[in-house]
């Protein structure tokens, strides 16, 4: 019975071991870019992984100098030798965020080594613009759109809060996905 007994504690102490030791990886992993990719690939409902997503922001100083940012990633990890900066056309409008994304996209598209996923700086509007050059260039590329929420609450400590949460606007569906629901995609 003795014996029997030590068989169980070793077994046991192996068993809380391995258990440990697969909560440890799975914390260590917790934010990894390839969870990234993977709940993009299931939001988008994607047949592959995206290997390339390429982000735009559009920015304009004292309503002069109108700019454009590409961003690119790959495989989840920054690529700065793909970035690029676009100067656009001033508009007598002044600040047009679609136009000016228009325009950066519509000369993007004349180079090659287009990505898997578009992300855009804005909302559903922004991504909206996007589309709407894709589709003029018969080009098939999912955009989707990133943008801040300020949600205000009460409380009795402090009369004011205020939140911000990041949301991503994807093609097909009305509400926003709320992005601190994935970390690792945040």
């Amino acid at each position: 019975l003795i014996k029997s007994n030590k068989r169980w504690k070793k077994l046991l102490d192996l068993n809380k071991e391995q258990a440990y030791q697969s909560q440890r990886i799975r914390k260590l992993n917790k934010d990894h870019h390839f969870n990234a990719l993977m709940k993009l690939k299931d939001l988008l409902k994607l047949k592959e992984l995206p290997k390339r997503l390429e982000c735009f922001d559009v920015a304009i100083w004292q309503g002069r100098s109108p700019t454009a940012s590409q961003i690119v990633f790959r495989d989840g990890l920054p690529d700065k030798k793909s970035y690029r900066y676009y100067h656009l056309k001033e508009r007598p409008e002044g600040n047009n965020d679609f136009e000016m994304l228009k325009e950066a996209l519509s000369r993007r598209l004349k180079y090659g080594d287009l990505p898997d996923v578009f992300v855009v700086d804005g909302g559903k509007g922004q991504a909206s613009s996007f589309r709407e050059v894709l589709k003029l260039n018969n080009k098939s590329i999912p955009v989707i759109g990133l943008a801040k929420a300020k949600v205000t609450k009460t409380n009795f400590a402090s009369p004011l809060i205020e939140k911000e949460e990041e949301r991503i606007f994807l093609p097909g569906r009305t509400n926003p996905y709320i992005l601190k629901k994935n970390m690792s995609l945040l």
